[in-house]
């Protein structure tokens, strides 16, 4: 097995492939940081950003970014809004208008935020590469994108030759093929809050996995305000509740947006058991299965 450990798209990224070599393993990563120049929106020249600057204007843009704003999309529709990409203006309001990295201080200043625009204007031809926001939206990929670059990393990888691949971007993890643990891929969870519990290691033979939290990326304003980067769509105010989601499910994308869907609804969010299976941490550290999420413990 071959890894490498690095940082992008504003976290740390660990990929591991079988059967590859390092130059398979440098391509990927190449192909990481071209992912990260369409899609984030602290690079002033990226795709997404262009899109953001008319969103009711087509856009002729990559294959890769009319894919992630039609699964944004399908994330959408599929949790009645609860997950929904276009909560940008609210997250900017609470004050990370810059890089996690840039927002430590005592200067950051929030607004009142404004509850999400929503999807239902965003249309997509994916044959053409052809995106439409629509009047007022604000396209923000944030976990999806790490989701859904994982998942194309290790299809890449696969296609190359390689006999199995992890992509583990900052929590949102794809894999599939031979691990090093033969047909299994073990992946050890975030510890959960207070520390008081043990860590938690699952299995899995392919898939999508993603952990979202409240605990990171969390910052104070001039007002004496906490705040943290996940945003309730409905309110534009933080999510409160829930302190963390891991979901397996069989994409890395389709994880992502169950776990959004959790942190925003709770634990009477509808999630389909069929597509998906997580471990919810509720704020004063309850642990909490929904669907077969036993099955993949170690």
């Amino acid at each position: 097995m071959l890894e490498h450990r690095g940082r992008a798209m504003g976290t740390t990224v660990h990929i591991v492939i079988g059967g590859g070599s390092m130059e398979l393993l440098d391509a990927l990563h190449a192909r990481l940081e071209a992912l990260e120049s369409r899609w984030s929106r602290f690079i002033e020249t990226s795709e997404i950003n262009a899109l953001n600057a008319d969103p009711d204007r087509w856009r002729v843009v990559s294959p890769e970014t009319a894919l992630l704003v039609a699964r944004a999309k399908t994330g959408w529709e599929m949790t009645g809004g609860a997950f929904d990409p276009t909560v940008l203006d609210a997250v900017v309001a609470h004050g990370y208008r810059t890089t996690y990295h840039d927002l430590r201080g005592d200067s950051i200043e929030a607004r009142p935020a404004r509850p999400a625009v929503g999807c239902a204007e965003f249309a997509v031809h994916l044959d053409t590469c052809l995106v439409h926001l629509g009047a007022g939206a604000a396209f923000d990929p944030g976990g999806i994108g790490k989701g859904l670059a994982a998942d194309l990393l290790v299809d890449e990888a696969i296609r190359a030759g390689a006999s199995g691949a992890l992509v583990n971007i900052g929590g949102d993890l794809s894999c599939r093929g031979h691990g090093p643990d033969g047909d299994r891929w073990l992946v050890g969870l975030p510890e959960r809050p207070r520390g008081s519990n043990p860590q938690t290691t699952i299995a899995v033979t392919g898939g999508g996995i993603a952990t979202s939290t409240t605990s990171k990326r969390r910052w104070s304003t001039t007002d004496g305000a906490d705040h943290h980067h996940l945003v309730d769509p409905r309110s534009g105010r933080n999510t409160a509740g829930i302190n963390s989601a891991t979901v397996v499910a069989a994409t890395g994308w389709w994880a992502e947006v169950v776990a959004k869907q959790l942190l925003v609804e709770g634990m009477g969010a509808p999630v389909d058991t069929d597509r998906a299976a997580a471990l919810v941490v509720d704020d004063d550290g309850g642990h909490h299965r929904i669907g077969d999420f036993g099955r993949y413990v170690r």
